[in-house]
């Protein structure tokens, strides 16, 4: 993308990050950011009451590496887990994933997007486990899907097309 994906401008006035620690601290307990590249420009803007953990190696790992490293001080026995690179979710639908009893992802159309509600079955075997060759998605094959209120949880932007796409869209509806 050229910049810090995190600190992207919601269309709220915010920065992505806080729109979606927002988002999320209205139901948690504790929000968990991990941090590779921007560590230093995220901490500077990170939302108070939120922990940073840092992953060293995010040149040569993947996004499961980062949430492995997010999950090693959280001993909820439950998790919700999404990329700054999606919408911050929506409260109606977020409401209703975490009324699941199981791992759920929100979805459209029956396609799975973001956040992920993990429980304790998935949980442990991130914590402890080697990671699957296809990664997180290994994990979550067999899970609950939750249908969503919208498309919005299959967005996700990694250039500055995708980003002025979504960008735009959203500011349009929110100026009718």
């Amino acid at each position: 993308m050229g910049t810090c994906k995190a600190l992207l401008q919601h269309p709220g006035g915010t920065s992505m990050l806080e729109a979606h620690v927002l988002a999320f601290s209205r139901h948690c307990e504790s929000v968990v950011v991990v941090a590779g590249a921007d560590a230093e420009a995220i901490r500077a803007e990170l939302p108070t009451g939120c922990q940073l953990v840092e992953n060293p190696a995010w040149e040569t790992t993947d996004p499961y590496h980062s949430l492995k490293l997010g999950l090693s001080g959280v001993a909820s026995s439950r998790v919700l887990v999404t990329p700054v690179d999606t919408p911050p979710v929506l409260q109606p639908d977020l409401e209703k994933l975490l009324s699941q009893h199981t791992t759920s992802v929100l979805c459209w159309q029956g396609k799975p997007g973001h956040p992920v509600l993990l429980h304790p079955n998935v949980l442990e075997r991130i914590k402890t486990g080697e990671r699957p060759s296809g990664g997180l998605q290994d994990l979550l094959r067999d899970v609950q899907h939750v249908e969503a209120s919208g498309s919005g949880v299959l967005a996700n932007w990694n250039t500055p097309e995708q980003w002025q796409s979504w960008y735009h869209s959203t500011t349009s509806q929110n100026s009718c």
